[in-house]
């Protein structure tokens, strides 16, 4: 007896932590779930601020594995000391709760080695930013323009989405920076991006008006449609009445964008889908403009479809009930409950 009662009030208390700990996230990271795939224990990291959990109770299935010492101490994150790994199944999932649809998110073992996951983050957006009429959007770059220290990425919480900035310079540019504060007041639409002041107190401009920002790259694999976000800040003091003036366009002129930016006032500019190879875009001083043209921050995105819609919330709750009360642990029957009952003929 005694140690049935001692078992349950240890179970009791760990329920009782982990739901302070998911209060105590919410309460520091709003809009967060950051989950330490393999973690025991909950923790704040401490250069981020970012509290992570533990995956159990997030998926039925996988292993709990150790990496390197090397590979932790290199990274100096505590969040790369453990992953899970999947050796059974060919689907593994996760599902995760934020406020609204639940939201599954699965490692397929494609044949080409064992599965494994370190961390499982999701972040909120305004609803303003980053919107596509179809499909997702997928990152391949964000770039911090003009930053000295090459090393040093931007993110939470100096990002209040947690973006990660990466430091880029153009070997054509000059580095120009600023310690003063950014003008954020108004509603403008810009504002809902949050571009921290970091990143934008620094940029790259070109060595004259006359001399152009181009850039230019290479789509590798299938063709794929484009997009980027431009953000732009005058950091310069320029002579009074002048303002900088310049065009964002692509080498086919199918866009073209005029820019005129005010002392300290964020812009973005955000390019229609384009495609092909390569992609160039092109950002030239216009002639009213005795000022080279500049650029604080650079984001690239490609547009992946979504080729299946997500079952319908009650029917996902019903299906997983169902699961619940007869105790159905089957590692292939996860993710999307419709999707994968039709994949193993069940319907």
């Amino acid at each position: 007896m005694g140690r049935s009662t001692t078992a349950f009030s240890f179970s009791l208390l760990a329920s009782l932590a982990l739901r302070f700990v998911l209060v105590v996230q919410a309460q520091q990271n709003p809009g967060f779930i950051s989950i330490d795939c393999g973690a025991t224990l909950p923790y704040t990291e401490e250069k981020t601020g970012i509290t992570y959990r533990p995956d159990e109770g997030l998926i039925d299935s996988g292993k709990i594995m150790q990496t390197s010492r090397m590979l932790t101490y290199q990274n100096n994150r505590q969040v790369l000391k453990n992953v899970r790994i999947f050796p059974n199944g060919t689907r593994n999932c996760y599902t995760l709760r934020p406020y609204q649809d639940d939201i599954q998110v699965c490692l397929v073992n494609t044949g080409k080695g064992v599965p494994f996951i370190s961390a499982l983050e999701l972040r909120a957006l305004d609803d303003g930013i980053y919107q596509v009429k179809s499909g997702f959007l997928q990152l391949h770059w964000r770039h911090d323009i003009g930053r000295t220290l090459e090393y040093d990425d931007v993110r939470h919480p100096d990002d209040a989405y947690d973006r990660i900035w990466t430091p880029q310079n153009y070997k054509f540019g000059v580095r120009i920076n600023t310690t003063s504060p950014l003008n954020v007041s108004g509603n403008s639409d810009t504002l809902k991006y949050q571009v921290p002041g970091k990143v934008l107190n620094t940029a790259q401009r070109t060595m004259s008006a006359g001399s152009r920002f181009e850039m230019k790259w290479t789509p590798s694999g299938t063709s794929k449609k484009w997009i980027v976000y431009f953000h732009f800040v005058e950091i310069e003091r320029l002579t009074s009445g002048l303002r900088r003036q310049f065009t964002i366009s692509t080498i086919d002129n199918n866009f073209r964008e005029s820019v005129s930016l005010e002392y300290l006032k964020p812009v973005v500019v955000v390019s229609p889908p384009v495609e092909g190879s390569p992609i160039t875009f092109f950002i030239d001083s216009t002639n009213k403009s005795e000022n080279p043209p500049i650029l604080n921050a650079v984001e690239f995105y490609t547009i992946v479809d979504l080729p299946n819609v997500p079952t319908a919330q009650d029917d996902v709750k019903a299906i997983n009930d169902i699961k619940a009360i007869y105790h159905i642990k089957r590692e292939s029957w996860q993710g999307d409950p419709c999707k994968v009952i039709r994949a193993h003929g069940m319907v």
